[in-house]
Parts: structure tokens; sequence; C-alpha cells
């Protein structure tokens, strides 16, 4: 399978069967650990015995280091809204264009707040496009919206079919170029035939933008429609 990640799932009810063989096992195993009489099927039981126990110990420190791992440090704990830390962390570091640069979340949690607040129904929103396990794709992440192309991998792992069964080259980074082509280009009629391409309803300038893209020209971009939204470097721009 494709899909690396879909196997690791199956370890799901994987642990689920061994622990009830490990349950019977452990019953059978001490059973023939203290039956009666020294023969050789009690020595080999016994072997056996000790090995399986010391395989199993070995198990049992998961909980203790798992605990650690989740439960956060005293102070550390940001409350059940997934969305809080853009609103109190200055800076972390997202991978763009292959490098990790700075990047201050705070303008966006604006960005998308507005967004939430203003913008009904459905419409396409576009922003910049990047690698899995990055910032981007944070617009249509944190509003629901539909975006051009999400996350590189997790596109790529998506879109694959029979009928595309290399959706990396024939899909994923096709869009990824009209993307970029819309926020770089100088020429305004591509821009407005891709955006008409993908239907797209609003255009994000933000940080993670100008990052991606650092031919980007804002204000060749807020010729393509309205100027809805300003805060700081980011806008958002309605199209048409």
């Amino acid at each position: 399978s494709s899909r690396a990640n879909t196997m690791f799932k199956f370890t799901y009810q994987g642990f689920i069967l061994l622990g009830i063989a490990a349950s019977y096992g452990i019953v059978r195993v001490s059973r023939a650990v203290f039956m009666k009489g020294l023969g050789r099927r009690r020595v080999v039981r016994s072997v056996v015995a000790i090995v399986s126990a010391s395989l199993l110990a070995t198990t049992l420190q998961y909980p203790i280091v798992a605990t650690f791992q989740w439960v956060p440090a005293e102070g550390a704990y940001l409350g059940l809204d997934g969305s809080s830390w853009r609103k109190t962390r200055t800076e972390t570091t997202t991978q763009v264009n292959g490098d990790n640069q700075t990047y201050d979340p705070r303008e966006d949690a604006e960005l998308i707040t507005w967004i939430n607040a203003h913008v009904q129904g459905q419409p396409v929103v576009l922003e910049a496009t990047g690698v899995s396990y990055s910032h981007f794709a944070r617009i249509s992440a944190y509003t629901g919206l539909p975006t051009v192309v999400g996350w590189e991998v997790h596109e790529w792992l998506w879109r694959s079919t029979k009928s595309s069964p290399t959706p990396l080259d024939t899909v994923v980074r096709p869009r990824q170029a009209d993307v970029e082509t819309i926020y770089t280009t100088q020429d305004s009629d591509l821009a407005q035939q891709l955006l008409a391409k993908y239907h797209v309803k609003y255009i994000v300038v933000g940080q993670l933008e100008r990052l991606r893209y650092p031919s980007l020209d804002a204000d060749a971009l807020s010729t393509l429609g309205q100027v809805v939204y300003k805060s700081g470097d980011s806008r958002i721009i309605l199209v048409g």
C-alpha cells in the first residue's frame, strides 16, 4: 500500500488480538511452570516462561513513558481551544522552500477570525501551498473552507486512483504551479483565468504567502478584486 500510515492503523486491531493471546498465554505458561514433576518438558516450559515474562516486562514501561509525553508541563496547558496558540505564540518555525523560517501566527489568527465571522457558504479560498506537517493550509484548516491544494504529501495520497496512479505529477504539482503563478505573475489576464479555473472567491495574502513566494506583489494582486480585509501585512481580496 502506498498509504504507509494506513498500515500502522492495523496495529490497533493487532494489539487487541495480542492482548487476548497474551492473557491466555500467561495462564498456560504459569500452569506449566508450577506443574508437578521435574521432567524435560517442565524445564523447557520454564525457560519459555522466563523469556516470555522478560519480554512482557519490557512493555510495562510504556504507560510511564507515554504519560510523561502527553501530560503537559506545568503552565504549558493551553486549554481545549486548538486555535488559541495562534493568539499567544509570537513566533514559530515552519518549512518554507526547503528551509525552516520564522513565522508569526498572530496576524493569521485575526485573519482567520474575520473569515469565520464574515464569509458565508463554502467559497474557495486561495492560500500558499506547502509540505505536510507545516503551517501551510492553515486557512482551510481553521475555517473549513476549500482551497486549491493542501499539504503536498497528503494531497498526493488522497488523490491516488486507478485513473490517476501518479497524482503527485499529474494533479498536485500542476495545482501548486498554478497557485504560484497566481501569486507571482504580472499577467492579470492569466491570473484571472486561473482564478476562474479553480473557482477562487477569496485570495489570502499573509506572512506565509510572502515567505513562500518572495516575488509576490500584494498591490498587483489587489487589482484582481476588492480588498475586504487588511491588517498589518495581511489582506484578503474578494475576486471579481
